[in-house]
């Protein structure tokens, strides 16, 4: 029993430290470790991701719960899509609408605001900025669009924009959302850790 006793303790601290350091983890990896199937989206050569087409979803946080709704391309717009948009909207999730119901996110007040003329959200959840030229330049020939607005946030564009870089550059094409969570564990560098905490959190960091 005494010789069972040390490597038993050892396994109880290696455990513990595992639970601690899992509850630290970022949370759009903490997310990651807890996300179904069909919330992996498709996999795109240049975009990265896009959701599942005409797909029902829910958002979930800890004061919000809303629905939405994609389109025939995993967007979040009306279907089907009209023949030309006058103005379409490229940005990441807060252009997506994360969290809002349909009519809540700005894109849709602003296509409220405009009609007759028609807003497209080309808006993608986990994207940097060559994802929204990726996104425009796959669908401009059939939209024909006569304006584009860029919605930028600097709490991660710049960040999602140096992990998109790094994904393109792999060999491969593993599912971007995937890809994306599980990246900032793997350590080529002890420095790594360090430079994604501190890109996560610092303003300062992004407009430099």
């Amino acid at each position: 029993m005494r010789g069972m006793g040390l490597p038993l303790g050892v396994m109880v601290l290696f455990l513990a430290f595992g639970e601690g350091l899992a509850s630290v983890l970022p949370a759009d990896l903490q997310q990651g470790l807890h996300t179904k199937p069909h919330d992996f989206g498709l996999s795109h050569p240049t975009i990265g991701i896009l959701e599942q087409p005409f797909w029902t979803g829910v958002f979930t946080g800890p004061d919000y719960t809303a629905v939405y709704h994609t389109d025939s391309h995993g967007f979040r717009n009306p279907s089907p899509w009209p023949p030309e948009a006058d103005l379409v909207v490229v940005g990441n999730a807060v252009a997506f609408g994360y969290g809002v119901e349909e009519v809540q996110a700005w894109p849709a007040l602003l296509a409220q605001r405009l009609a007759p003329r028609h807003v497209l959200n080309l808006g993608l959840i986990d994207a940097g900025p060559q994802q929204y030229l990726h996104a425009y330049e796959t669908f401009e020939s059939a939209l024909r669009p006569r304006t584009v607005l860029v919605g930028l946030s600097l709490a991660n564009d710049f960040e999602d924009a140096e992990l998109f870089d790094r994904w393109w550059r792999i060999d491969g094409r593993e599912n971007y959302r995937i890809w994306k969570a599980f990246e900032p564990i793997r350590l080529e560098h002890p420095l790594n850790l360090f430079h994604t905490l501190l890109s996560r959190h610092s303003y300062l960091l992004h407009i430099l």
